[in-house]
Order: structure tokens, then C-alpha cells, then sequence
């Protein structure tokens, strides 16, 4: 606070005048009220008025307590203060006051040094329950060899909360150290960071070493420190550590002394540290922070604006501070109103400000000290830090981000594993990284500054390259029968994986399905239309496995629109062909479904594509006949079955065989049906396509049903049943186990008809497939 000083006393010596001077300076420099430095210190405001203002001399406790809180130089102001005090007593023209001052100094220095450095802990300390007690747990005095001091470190990112629970912690254990606790800031973030040396010297005085006693070098005060606190139980904080060189000298060296370090840094090469990684706050326990910041029934009168604003802080316990403080000072403002506000991802770090207290500001620390890690690696800290904040799924596997990084796998992972030691970024498993979602935010803003256009364009294309040609060998695997996905040239470093086998392929696309979803979009979003539809079209086996209708829908509607705005009529017509799919089996909008085959056969025609008019013939025919137009149905599938012969493409020939085969099943026209169902089944079986030969298998079950071949029935749906669970396919192992059901009942064999009903119903709730309410009633009526 700006202040108006008021003349000081004319006797005044001139080493108390100076010392004067410095508190004053101290107090401009930090901007501090009165009230505040009383807060700050647990000394009266009036103390401090009479102090600033040469009225008394300031006691040797007062002053080590505000230089320690305010990184002041504790070791020239003790010396003022010790001057001053010799000035007074030779000095006989000193003024009343000032005398007296000497003498309550003297008075103080004969009371017994009380050490309580700790700050306050906040009142609204919610949750880390566990952590709590962990840490509690890791600092008992006494424990372990006579020379080993207990240590426990709390590591994280900026904002989640790390000294509010270090101060928490401390004060809760803080009976088992009589001696006192030792409490210091070391900045170890920012370019004036404390050094041993000078943390050592402020903490010597406090523990009743003379000015002129002080040793000068940093091992002989660290020697000192041990030897004083060897007979003493204390608890020693370490805020804000930079790293382990910073730490080491301060560490006491008896076992009935603690320790306590937050840092950003991951302290790796820490020795004997319980270490605790602090991450974002679960969801029960972000509720409660910001129920006690705002109010709990204002919350729950808007329970999805608060669902939002949760979401948009992750958990962070500086964000939720933020959003707390921004709402309870303006009562006027609905929760939604934040919440609508943080939902702008654009702006979300601008509205996460309030006095003091930002996010940006926070990321801002961590991002500098990056400069300053001393990393030699192929590329800077800083840069693979920005370009990260480019991955568009929420988090990122070694391979996909050594292409965002245009490095190798091992250069990349040496990259990645530095950052995760700033705590910028998060390893959850071995080979994989996340952001938390508001650093990410950072990082893209940090990369729209700092990287050019063409940086963050080519750095986006190297991903969604990469996504795009391991997605085309997935597409293989999973959907062999389909058109392969047209890649050119395409070849991306790291080299895409391949897989050896259905289940490899399900599964690397089970983990990486948010960020193909996100990555269609983002291309999409980045002009990359090509790669948007190609990469859309490379996950339709695995969409329509999994029943994924959603990512199916919003992926390819996009892939569209981008497809259209750079007149790409071949991904056009793969999207309308796709989208087909999703209206013909999932939302059984037959009417939808014809229409955008029909699109795609027009640009197929236009395009001189023979293969792709069979394949958009072959999806017409499967409209038609849901729309009850039987006979045009098996025109259409016959005009296919001759482009696919005429083409020698004998995959095409068993799925034409295989859909005759159900139009004619489904008639009723079983003859017909069983000559062209075994017929696609020779060829599906010998091509070893896995997934057509599972629907083939069901259907001929179904014909052998009908025309009262049980056993013969059986026989293919029991092989149907064991591919589609090999094949973690639902529909086809759920129709296997419906049609077996109903053939074991007819036989009489209750028990195992249920049993297969169950399994059943079980497959089709879990995706929401309307045929579950058909397999409940026939459940329903066996089990009477």
C-alpha cells in the first residue's frame, strides 16, 4: 500500500534509522497494509506502527518473523538491529522512546525462542483424506536409524493444492515436534529462488545464533543447523522446493526431526522420501470445495450448470477456488452464468481469474522454469510442451506423440519422461500421457504464440497421419471384407503398427477411440478434409463391432461436411455410404438409409468407380427390402453380384450370395436361401472373412430352423456362437445364443434355453439394442 511516512524522531541513532528505512522499504515493496503485516507476522498492528515509525525499536522476534515471511535479509537486519541497539545505550540523547525500546528488546531477547514459522492453514480444507493420513503417517519423529530424518515430499502441478495440504498436514502433527517448526518459501519456481545459504542463515538466528557467530560458507552453516537441531524435535517445511540441490543442505540429520517438501519438480533423485504425487481433486470432493466456497443449495438449484463447471475445472483446487470466489461475489449470477462462460474453451483461462489468483498465471511459473530445466534432448522442453497442447484426443500414446514431435520413439520418450517430472505432464501407464484439461489449454495458447501457421499445420498432419494409416490396418482386420482405405503414399514416422490378429486390432482401437473421434473432428476443423473422411471411413469396422453409433454418426457427419467444402467427391461418396449403414441397422431409418446409398451410387457412377456402384448396388438392395420391396431388392443384389464377378472380386460375390441368401431366408423361400448361403459361406470360409462367415453362419441356422432340420441348425449356430465370442462381436454371438434358446426350449431342455436367454439379454442391454425387449418376453414366458 502507497504510504505517507511521517518524519522519524530526531535522536534517532542512524543504525536504527537504517534499519527503519529497510522495514519500510520492505513493506512498499510487498504492498502491505498494517492489518496485513500484523497478519502476516501475529504481531499487533499498533506494534508495527510504533516500529515503522521509530517510536520504539523492533524486537529481534518480530524482525526474524517478517524477514522469513518476505524473503527479506534477515542477516542485515539483524545487525542493524544489534547496532542500533549498542548506538542507544552509548547514546544519551537518544529520546524517550527509543530508550525504552531497548530495554523491551533486551527483555525480549532473555525469553526463550519459540519456533511457530508455520503459516495458516486455510479453514475450507476439503478432502485428500488419504493423503492426509499417508503423510501424517510418513512424519513420525523417532523412527527409523538414529541418522535418518523422516521425509516426505508432496509433487504436482501447478494449482492442485500442494502447500495448502503440506501447511494442513503440519499443523495437525505438529504436537509431536515440541521444539517448534522450521517453515520457508524457497520460490524454487521462480528466478529468485532462496539458496541454502540464505535460508540457513535466516533459520541459524532463528535458532539463537549471533550475527557475528554466523559461519560464512554454505557446509560449515549447514553444519551448525544439524548440530543445533541434534538435540532438538522439529518439523521442517520446505515450500516450493526446485529441486533436490536446493533441499539437501537443509535436511536435518536425527531421526527425531521431520521433514516436509512441496515442489513441482518430481524430486526423483530425493533419497528416502516418501513421495506423494498430488493429482486433480475426484469429483465427490471438488463438489464439497466448491459447495463450501459457494453455498451448497446454491449448487444444488443447478445441478447441471454445477455438473458443467466442474467438468471445466478438472478437479483443480485453484480453479475451483477461482470459480468459488468469482460466484460468492456476485450473488447476482447464477451458477449457469459461470458455467456458460467456462464452457468457452477459448476463454476458459480468462475467466479463471479473480485479484490475485489465476490459472494462466500459475501454468506461466511452471512453463518458464522449463527454460531452466537444463534438458539436452533432441527437442526443447518448451516446444514439445506447446505442441502437445495440439493432440486432440485427452491423452496420447508414445508412438502418436514421437509423430506430433517428429521425433523417434527413444528421443520422444526422453522428452515426454522430462516433462512428466515438471508435472506438466502425466504417464497414468507406461507409454501413455495426459494433460490435465486446463494445462492443455495452456500449452495451445502457448502454441498459436509461439509456433507459426505452418508449425502447428504440419505438426497436426504428422498425428493425424499417423492415426489415419494404424486406423487403415486396424480396418483390415476388423473388416476385411470392406474396400480398403485409399492411403497413396502415406507413410508416417514412427511406422504405423500392424496387427497380427482381430482381438490386437479391437483393442488398440477400444484405447485409442477418443482421440480418433477427436482427431476426425480436429481435421475436419483443421482443413485436413481428406484425412477427416479417410480416417472416419478407416473406423467403420470398429463402429459398427462395438456399436459405437454416436462417434459413428458425429464422426462421418463431419468427415462429410469436410469432404463437401474441398469438393472431394470420393470421400463423399464413402461418408453417405457409411452414414447409410448407421440409418439402415441402428436407427432403422430405412427411407434415410436409401437415400444416402442412392448418394453414394450417384457419385460412384459419376465417378467411374465399378466397384464402388457394387458396393452402393449391394446397400440399396438391403433399403429396398426393408421398405418391403422384395423382388426390385434382388435385382439390385443380382446387378451387384455381376459387377463383383465381372471384376473377379470374389469377396464382393460372397457377400452378394450371402444378402440373396437372407432376402430369399427371410421370404420364407428357404431352397433358394440354402444354395446361396452355402455357397457365400465357401467363399467367406476360404477368404477368411471372419465376420460375414459369422453372419452367414446364423442365417443358415435360421433356414435350417425353418425347414425343421434341428440338429443341422444347431450345428451352425453353435459354430456361429463360438465365432462371435471369439470375435467379441455382439450382435452375432447374441443372435447365436436367441436362436439356440429357442431351440433348446422347443427341445425341451429348459434350463440351457434360459441360461442362453440370459446371455443374450445380458449382450443387447449393454448397447441399448432394441431387441433386448423381444429376448425379455421370450425370457419372461420360459421362466413361468
Amino acid at each position: 500500500m502507497g504510504s505517507v511516512w511521517a518524519p522519524l524522531p530526531a535522536g534517532l541513532n542512524p543504525a536504527a534509522r537504517r534499519l527503519v528505512g529497510e522495514l519500510r522499504a520492505l513493506k512498499t515493496d510487498h504492498n502491505l497494509s498494517l492489518a496485513q503485516l500484523s497478519a502476516s507476522t501475529h504481531y499487533s498492528r499498533a506494534s508495527w506502527e510504533r516500529w515503522l515509525n521509530g517510536k520504539r525499536l523492533i524486537t529481534r522476534h518480530a524482525l526474524t518473523a517478517v524477514a522469513t515471511r518476505f524473503g527479506a535479509d534477515l542477516v542485515l537486519l539483524i545487525t542493524l538491529l544489534g547496532e542500533a541497539s549498542l548506538d542507544e545505550e552509548a547514546d544519551r540523547e537518544a529520546a524517550p522512546e527509543v530508550l525504552a525500546a531497548s530495554a523491551d528488546a533486551s527483555a525480549q531477547d532473555d525469553v526463550p525462542v519459540v519456533i511457530a514459522q508455520l503459516p495458516a492453514s486455510v479453514s475450507d480444507f476439503t478432502g485428500r483424506c488419504a493423503q492426509v493420513e499417508d503423510l501424517s503417517a510418513a512424519l513420525l519423529p523417532g523412527t527409523g536409524d538414529p541418522g535418518q530424518v523422516s521425509i516426505a515430499a508432496v509433487t504436482g502441478g501447478g494449482g492442485l493444492g500442494k502447500t495448502t495440504l503440506a501447511v494442513h498436514v503440519a499443523h495437525r502433527i505438529a504436537e509431536r515436534f515440541p521444539d517448534g517448526q522450521l517453515y520457508v518459501d524457497l520460490n524454487g519456481a521462480f528466478e529468485n529462488a532462496l539458496t541454502p545459504e540464505t535460508v540457513l542463515g535466516q533459520w541459524l538466528h532463528v535458532l539463537g545464533v549471533a550475527p557475528s557467530e554466523l559461519p560464512s560458507g554454505l557446509e560449515e552453516r549447514a553444519a551448525l543447523y544439524r548440530s543445533l537441531l541434534s538435540t532438538r524435535r522439529v518439523l521442517v517445511v520446505l515450500d516450493n522446493a526446485r529441486d533436490a540441490q536446493q533441499i539437501l543442505p537443509l535436511l536435518p540429520a536425527t531421526n527425531e526431526c521431520a521433514v516436509l517438501i512441496t515442489s513441482r519438480s518430481r524430486l526423483a533423485e530425493l533419497p528416502g522420501a516418501y513421495k506423494l504425487s498430488l493429482t486433480s481433486l475426484p469429483d465427490d470432493e471438488a463438489t464439497i470445495l466448491l459447495a463450501q466456497l459457494v453455498g451448497a443449495a446454491r449448487l444444488a438449484a443447478e445441478p447441471e450448470a454445477t455438473a458443467e463447471l466442474l467438468r471445466a475445472c478438472d478437479g483443480m483446487p485453484l480453479a475451483l477456488r477461482i470459480a468459488g470466489a468469482r460466484l460468492g461475489a456476485r450473488a447476482n449470477w447464477a451458477v449457469s452464468t459461470l458455467a456458460r462462460r467456462l464452457s468457452d474453451r477459448r476463454r476458459r483461462l480468462d475467466e479463471l481469474a479473480i485479484g490475485d489468483m489465476a490459472a494462466r498465471a500459475s501454468f506461466d511459473v511452471s512453463y518458464a522454469a522449463l527454460a531452466k530445466a537444463g534438458f539436452d534432448g533432441a527437442l526443447s522442453l518448451e516446444r514439445a510442451f506447446r505442441l502437445l497442447g495440439l493432440a486432440c484426443g485427452p491423452d496420447i500414446s508414445l508412438p502418436a506423440a514421437a509423430a506430433l514431435l517428429d521425433l523417434c520413439e527413444a528421443r520422444a520418450e526422453l522428452v515426454l519422461e522430462a516433462l512428466v517430472d515438471t508435472h506438466l505432464l502425466e504417464s497414468p501407464e507406461p507409454d501413455r500421457y495426459r494433460m490435465h484439461d486446463l494445462i492443455r489449454l495452456y500449452a495451445a495458447e502457448r502454441a498459436m504464440a509461439e509456433e507459426s501457421e505452418q508449425a502447428r499445420a504440419l505438426a497436426v498432419s504428422r498425428l493425424i497421419g499417423w492415426y489415419l494409416v494404424t486406423a487403415a490396418n486396424t480396418h483390415a482386420m476388423l473388416s476385411p471384407q470392406s474396400r480398403p482405405i485409399p492411403l497413396g503414399d502415406l507413410a508416417p514416422e514412427p511406422p504405423a503398427p500392424v496387427f497380427a490378429s482381430y482381438q490386437e486390432a479391437l483393442d488398440w482401437c477400444e484405447r485409442e477411440r477418443a482421440s480418433l473421434v477427436a482427431g476426425v473432428i480436429q481435421a475436419a476443423e483443421a482443413g485436413l478434409g481428406e484425412y477427416a473422411w479417410k480416417l472416419a471411413a478407416a473406423m467403420l469396422g470398429f463402429f459398427n463391432a462395438r456399436r459405437y453409433l454416436a462417434d459413428w454418426t458425429s464422426t462421418h457427419l463431419a468427415a462429410l461436411a469436410a469432404a463437401q467444402s474441398i469438393g472431394d467427391l470420393v470421400g463423399e461418396a464413402w461418408m453417405w455410404n457409411n452414414l447409410g449403414f448407421v440409418y439402415f441397422y441402428w436407427e432403422e431409418t430405412e427411407h434415410k438409409a436409401l437415400e444416402s446409398f442412392e448418394r453414394s451410387h450417384e457419385l460412384r457412377v459419376r465417378l467411374g468407380d465399378r466397384l464402388g456402384e457394387a458396393i452402393a448396388l449391394n446397400n440399396i438392395s438391403g433399403a429396398q427390402y426393408r421398405l418391403g420391396d422384395h423382388a426390385e431388392a434382388i435385382s439390385t443384389l443380382d446387378k451387384a453380384m455381376r459387377i463383383r464377378e465381372e471384376l473377379g472380386d470374389m469377396m464382393g460375390v460372397g457377400m452378394a450370395c450371402l444378402n440373396i441368401g437372407t432376402v430369399y431366408s427371410d421370404n420364407g423361400q428357404n431352397a433358394q436361401a440354402e444354395l446361396y448361403l452355402l455357397r457365400a459361406l465357401e467363399i467367406v470360409d476360404e477368404l477368411g472373412a471372419e465376420q460375414l462367415k459369422l453372419k452367414t453362419l446364423n442365417t443358415l441356422g435360421a433356414v435350417y430352423e425353418a425347414i425343421g432340420e434341428t440338429a443341422v441348425a444347431k450345428k451352425y449356430l453353435y459354430a456361429a456362437l463360438e465365432l462371435g465370442s471369439e470375435l467379441r462381436e455382439v450382435d452375432g454371438e447374441a443372435t447365436a445364443l436367441q436362436k439356440l434358446a429357442k431351440l433348446h426350449a422347443a427341445d425341451g431342455d429348459r434350463s440351457t434355453a434360459i441360461e442362453f436367454w440370459q446371455r443374450a439379454l445380458g449382450l443387447y442391454e449393454r448397447f441399448n439394442d432394441s431387441e433386448a425387449e423381444i429376448v425379455r418376453a421370450e425370457l419372461a414366458a420360459a421362466s413361468r
